[in-house]
């Protein structure tokens, strides 16, 4: 029998490499025993070597820039620190090394941060406990704290195991209002007896916030592959009932008509984060694994929708599940926490659960929170905890009925929305919660991998429900069409009294010389072949497409390909099988002016501001 996990005994994953790759697996099981004994033997040296190789490839791979950095306690170097499924912005200490800050409190001011050890994998029972001491001086007082947590086992009091995230810590500074206090930080390992282990501390997003009785939240909640239901009722009779999110649906403006910028998750995560248009930003390349240190990401002079919210006074945390959402992409910029999930079929599948676990362990600090979650993409059954579905119904197994699948995944999200509504209103804070629910494209009952065309009406037409917080009296004005990332940050912007950024000026998507158009496209794709791009512009009337070659380093266009013209016959028909193209000259030429007027702008854009490898 060989091993593995469908036996449901313990997984040797040398064992089973080796009996797929003899030699290759000889190989690495050699380069791991070689580093071990390294580890133990020189440990100062390996120390050294390790050290100077996380800041080139691991943990220590990308330094916060200083605009991000100057937001925390602590005046040091930050980085983004890579920690199983976390990033977190934090500075690492060694045992007994000290920082400190002075400051004085305003009202309501309470100290957070969340700290873990950073062990080595070679030594994970180097060390039998971790401990940080935490001293805060004023003219009139002293007080200390010293909190220890045992490693990898148990006391009466707590436990702390390999793998685990960092511990959210608070501190209420209430009896320091006005006062001038410093405070000081500093890490101590209890090491096991011969140990040479030279174990970090990481110190995570260390920072004051407000509590508050009825905190400020915005919640902006990505739904992978989730067309508009309305128009899923218009073309199909599988939507189930859907009561918890219709009644969310009446304390928001909905928006009919709301497009998706792109018809891929890659693209889709860099535009909402930065409100651009794929084209203006240049990322959207298949080709390099999620997981590569390679990855181009967006240029650091673009202004993020965590970095609005963080410079706001909100602790900015993402929940992302998807290879896409991967940090690599440098998404993590401006996050607190940056929790993602790779893969669906993980151990721990990421859900609404996890918004509602966030919200109650902040619950009385103001929160921006940006979920992507999956309850449609395949794979459709998962056969796991809470996921496994009550019943398989053999029938629709057997023939692979995707629309019955899909509704009722419908169904299951239904239900997690109810929990996320009940947690805010037993809160109390469901009145002074922003929640903004769309999707990063639409779904793929109808898609195929490496189509010619992906970017037909049912995978861009997405949801968009904005629920206004009682805070606010900012208001958007819905316009009949919108793309979503642009109207989700002309309302973060207007939520922290900001203004949009000069550079979004004229940029298409939010110059009202085109506000009659929406925009989506299809950038580096089919088939990863990186020069191919394609672009629809729609408004209503008609849907206009056009295929290019571009040269995204240059920012330039190679070449005009074809040429695509479509009509509307109702909101939610078209026909996207017969090209007016030929026909209506004069419609085309109408439209083709615009796309390729808005498409020049957008490379102008991506030329001033280029992507930056991460």
């Amino acid at each position: 029998m060989e091993v593995g996990r469908d036996h449901g005994v313990s997984f040797d994953p040398f064992r089973n490499y080796l009996l797929r790759y003899p030699l290759k697996g000889v190989v690495k099981v050699l380069f791991l025993y070689t580093r071990k004994i390294f580890y133990h033997v020189f440990p100062a040296l390996f120390s050294r070597w390790q050290k100077a190789y996380w800041k080139r490839t691991l943990s220590y791979a990308r330094k916060i820039s200083a605009r991000n950095g100057s937001r925390y306690l602590f005046p040091r170097d930050y980085y983004e620190l890579q920690f199983q499924q976390e990033t977190v912005p934090a500075l690492v200490l060694a045992e007994g090394e000290t920082v400190s800050q002075t400051i004085v409190p305003e009202k309501d001011s309470a100290l957070l941060m969340g700290i873990f050890p950073v062990v080595h994998e070679l030594n994970p029972g180097g060390i039998n406990a971790f401990n940080v001491k935490i001293e805060l001086t004023s003219v009139e007082s002293t007080r200390a704290f010293n909190l220890v947590f045992p490693y990898d086992r148990s006391d009466l009091w707590a436990h702390y195991g390999p793998g685990q995230k960092n511990i959210p810590l608070t501190l209420n500074l209430g009896e320091y209002t006005g006062k001038t206090v410093e405070i000081k930080l500093s890490p101590g390992f209890s090491r096991a007896k011969g140990s040479k282990a030279d174990e970090k501390m990481a110190v995570c997003y260390p920072k004051l916030i407000k509590r508050k009785t009825e905190p400020r939240k915005i919640i902006i909640l990505s739904l992978e592959s989730m067309t508009d239901l309305d128009y899923l009722k218009h073309h199909y009779a599988f939507v189930p009932p859907m009561p918890n999110l219709d009644a969310l649906v009446q304390d928001a403006v909905s928006y009919p008509y709301a497009y998706s910028t792109t018809e891929a998750t890659l693209s889709f995560s860099s535009s909402v984060n930065s409100g651009l248009l794929s084209s203006q930003h240049g990322i959207g390349d298949y080709r390099i694994p999620c997981e590569s240190f390679f990855q181009n990401t967006l240029n650091p002079s673009i202004t993020t929708l965590s970095e609005v919210a963080n410079a706001a006074g909100y602790l900015s945390t993402a929940l992302t599940m998807a290879p896409r959402f991967s940090p690599k992409y440098g998404l993590a910029r401006g996050y607190d926490i940056y929790r993602h999930q790779k893969l669906k079929t993980e151990p721990t599948t990421l859900s609404i659960e996890h918004i509602v676990q966030n919200l109650k362990t902040f619950a009385d600090i103001p929160q921006f929170i940006f979920a992507h979650i999956d309850y449609i993409h395949d794979p459709y059954f998962l056969f796991r905890d809470h996921l496994r579905p009550t019943l398989v119904d053999i029938e629709s197994y057997a023939n692979r009925d995707r629309q019955k699948i899909f509704s009722n995944q419908l169904r299951y999200l239904d239900d997690q929305m109810g929990l996320l509504v009940d947690t805010l209103k037993e809160s109390g804070v469901y009145d002074s919660t922003c929640i903004v629910i769309t999707g990063d494209h639409g779904c793929d009952l109808n898609w195929k991998k490496h189509c010619q065309y992906a970017l037909y009406e049912e995978r861009v037409h997405v949801p968009l429900y904005i629920k206004y917080p009682s805070w606010s009296k900012f208001r958007l004005e819905p316009s009949r069409r919108v793309n979503t990332v642009a109207e989700i940050h002309r309302l973060i912007y207007g939520l922290t009294d900001g203004f949009l950024p000069e550079y979004f000026n004229k940029l298409p998507q939010y110059d009202s010389a085109f506000s009659e158009f929406v925009f989506s496209e299809t950038i580096m794709n089919p088939k990863r072949v990186r020069d191919r791009h394609m672009m629809a512009i729609s408004d209503g009337a008609y849907k206009y497409v056009c295929r290019n070659r571009i040269d995204w380093d240059r920012a330039k266009i190679l070449e005009k390909q074809e040429e695509f013209l479509y009509r509307y016959s109702s909101a939610y028909d078209i026909n996207e099988t017969k090209n007016l193209a030929d026909i209506e000259p004069e419609k085309r030429r109408y439209y083709s002016d615009r796309a390729y007027e808005a498409l020049e702008r957008n490379l102008a854009f991506l030329k001033k501001f280029p992507t930056k490898k991460f």
